[in-house]
């Protein structure tokens, strides 16, 4: 399938993907996908350990990354966790973390939703 646009060829990868996803078939190599995931067993292992050997060898420029972007965010009184604005009278007791990281640093186990993750593992919504 070769493309001479590089943007007409992501834009057909793209809606490939979307097609797989809905289907529930993996998006790389079109196996049934994993229950809640996108690719399949192998794929989502190949990934893993791509993943785990990335991390290894890039562990430091990572770390010095994310410090230099939490100090900027810092400068730039935004949240240290995700880098939204903070509103000064809805922050925790520090005034580095806004209210939406602070629910989930007290109540970790509910999801963006709002839905409880034992509720989502029964299956009851």
């Amino acid at each position: 399938m070769p493309y001479k646009d590089i943007e007409k060829r992501r834009a057909t990868m793209k809606k490939w993907r979307l097609r797989r996803k809905e289907l529930g078939l993996c998006i790389f190599c079109s196996n049934p996908a994993t229950l809640g995931h996108t690719r399949c067993v192998s794929c989502d292992w190949k990934n893993n350990m791509w993943s785990k050997h990335y991390n290894q060898t890039h562990r430091e420029k990572a770390i010095e990354y994310r410090r230099n972007l939490r100090k900027r965010w810092r400068d730039e009184d935004c949240c240290i966790r995700c880098g939204r604005p903070l509103m000064r009278e809805e922050t925790d007791v520090m005034g580095v973390i806004c209210v939406h990281c602070t629910t989930f640093k007290y109540f970790p186990f509910k999801d963006l939703r709002g839905i409880e993750s034992t509720k989502l593992l029964r299956g009851v919504e």
